[in-house]
């Protein structure tokens, strides 16, 4: 079908954080009406419907992780699926599927009648689910500049030294972003302070707040490392000979296999999640360590 193809570069123009996406159509009964997928990413889709789709209400949808891409397979109309496959964060996806679901579901509709595709009988399965209204997620991109953008302001604990990361949880609740809020979005790795990203993403530090702080109270995104502590920069307290006896390495401290390892960062200059980055470590185990070192008058915490 000619118009298909043009339907989905449409798609991925008008939203635009599907750049590095690719994306397949597909009916019910598993039929590729067009895909730009693997054979093993089809294959996978292909599991899911036979599985899924007959139980599935339009805009319901599936989320796997497949090597170093996240895969979303999602009813569109009463016989398409939409299918995703994208290195963006499962949360960004879960956006983007939402709005083409909302966005181009006349055109889905249209695609359906036209291939006169067999309706696929579905099964009714009384759940506690149905007894809970289950939120859409609608994204809806501004042309406006950031600065003109105007954003609700909630109570949520954040800060400049904030740490943010994607939640676990697929279930999003109603959220309209704008452009610097996925471009927000896109930096957030579960290592960035909120003023690390406000720099990568070139937008005034109290708008990224502002934005991020929304963002929090929709639950897009979650906080860690938020207290002051992380912030505070080691220093040694002179040349001193540290026995390591009270502690032991793990995955916990990352690539550091000594205490020295870990002391040679200490500089006065790395705050302790920097620290942590570095040698890919929990920053909060090597904050008990400095807190310990620090009362054993080894550093100081500044």
């Amino acid at each position: 079908m000619a118009e298909t193809p043009k339907l989905i570069e449409r798609v991925k123009r008008e939203v635009t954080m599907l750049s590095r996406s690719r994306i397949a159509l597909l009916a019910s009964n598993g039929q590729i009406i067009y895909s730009e997928l693997t054979g093993e990413l089809e294959n996978l889709a292909k599991d899911e419907l036979t599985r899924s789709f007959r139980y599935w209400g339009i805009g319901d949808y599936f989320v796997k992780h497949y090597g170093r891409e996240n895969l979303i397979v999602g009813k569109v109309s009463d016989n398409l699926a939409l299918v995703i496959s994208s290195v963006e964060k499962t949360g960004l996806l879960i956006l983007a599927f939402t709005t083409i679901e909302k966005k181009f579901k006349d055109s889905f509709k249209e695609v359906e009648n036209k291939l006169k595709i067999p309706k696929t009988e579905k099964v009714r399965v009384k759940t506690a689910m149905e007894k809970r209204q289950v939120e859409k997620t609608i994204l809806e991109p501004s042309s406006r500049p950031s600065r003109e953008a105007k954003v609700e302001v909630f109570e949520v604990s954040l800060s400049p030294w904030t740490v943010l990361e994607p939640p676990t949880s697929t279930q999003i609740s109603t959220v309209t972003m704008d452009r610097d809020m996925i471009m927000l979005l896109r930096l957030v790795d579960g290592w960035k302070t909120v003023e690390d990203l406000s720099k990568e993403a070139g937008i005034p530090l109290d708008i990224a707040i502002q934005k991020l702080s929304y963002l929090l109270s929709k639950g897009v995104v979650k906080s860690k490392y938020d207290e002051p502590i992380y912030q505070k920069k080691p220093k040694l307290l002179g040349k001193v000979k540290v026995e390591a006896v009270f502690m032991s390495f793990g995955a916990a401290l990352g690539k550091a296999r000594s205490l020295d390892d870990i002391l040679k960062l200490v500089d006065g200059k790395r705050t302790i999640l920097e620290i942590a980055r570095e040698l890919n470590a929990r920053p909060e185990v090597l904050k008990r360590l400095f807190e310990n070192l620090e009362r054993r008058k080894i550093l100081e915490l500044k």
